[in-house]
């Protein structure tokens, strides 16, 4: 047997467990969702209404308050803990919840920052976050969320600009960022969003120009963006528009 024959055997010995691939990889499961549920529940530090009370791994986490699953593999497809005056900060752990379609954490009390792993969640169709006080940037990450039709982030303490990357979300049709601290300009990638119907911006600090492409949108029916720093002219494509029903553009620097 030659040096280079058993040079290459070691290396496959070596590297054995991974040549089936599945090995090396995250196998995400019921358990995986159980133990993120459980880790979101301990970053809860106030729980006024004891809704998370049920949340105990002696019970299906099925049957968990605001929690609901695909019936036949028994992951959680949908989180819903809208109005219950929980305090507290949103786990990273989010993000392994890999069946979820539909998060409702709106009108809370949660604050710290929007972990990046929202973006993991290739499933999820709805995200409300409005009414808390989230603080820090849109994470660039939500652009992952390629199914993402609903995205409410308003009235939080979010800042920084809207990341450009959010007009390759072709399934959007709702998005609100209003009363947040946001700056910089409205991205004209918004102009690719052609399924949007409602965008929300008002009350932010947001600059520079109304994108063209905005008013080319065959769905957008309500484009609201009063109360920001916005220049320049209004685009003649929003009066060329059929669809548009609603415009609120007060409170800007329009020439």
């Amino acid at each position: 047997m030659s040096t280079k024959t058993i040079i290459l055997i070691l290396i496959c010995l070596t590297f054995h467990p991974l040549l089936g691939g599945s090995q090396g990889l995250p196998r995400f499961n019921n358990n995986t969702d159980q133990e993120s549920l459980l880790v979101f529940k301990s970053r809860i530090t106030d729980d006024p209404l004891g809704v998370l009370e049920t949340w105990n791994p002696s019970s299906s986490l099925c049957n968990w308050t605001g929690i609901n699953c695909n019936v036949t593999k028994q992951r959680v497809t949908s989180i819903n803990l809208e109005n219950h005056g929980l305090v507290g900060t949103i786990a990273p752990h989010i993000g392994n919840l890999s069946f979820l379609s539909y998060l409702n954490l709106q009108n809370n009390s949660f604050s710290g920052s929007l972990p990046q792993e929202i973006g993991q969640l290739f499933r999820l169709r709805t995200l409300i976050l409005a009414s808390n006080r989230i603080r820090g940037t849109i994470p660039a990450s939500l652009s992952l969320c390629s199914k993402l039709s609903y995205l409410d982030l308003s009235i939080n303490r979010l800042e920084g600009t809207i990341p450009n990357e959010l007009g390759a979300l072709s399934e959007l049709e709702d998005v609100s960022f209003m009363q947040n601290f946001l700056t910089g300009p409205i991205p004209s990638s918004f102009g690719n969003l052609s399924s949007l119907s409602n965008l929300i911006l008002r009350s932010n600090s947001l600059k520079g120009p109304i994108p063209e492409g905005l008013g080319r949108l065959p769905f957008l029916i309500n484009l609201q963006i009063g109360l920001n720093n916005i220049s320049g002219e209004i685009p003649r494509s929003l009066f060329n528009s059929s669809s548009l029903i609603v415009i609120a553009m007060a409170v800007n620097r329009l020439t």
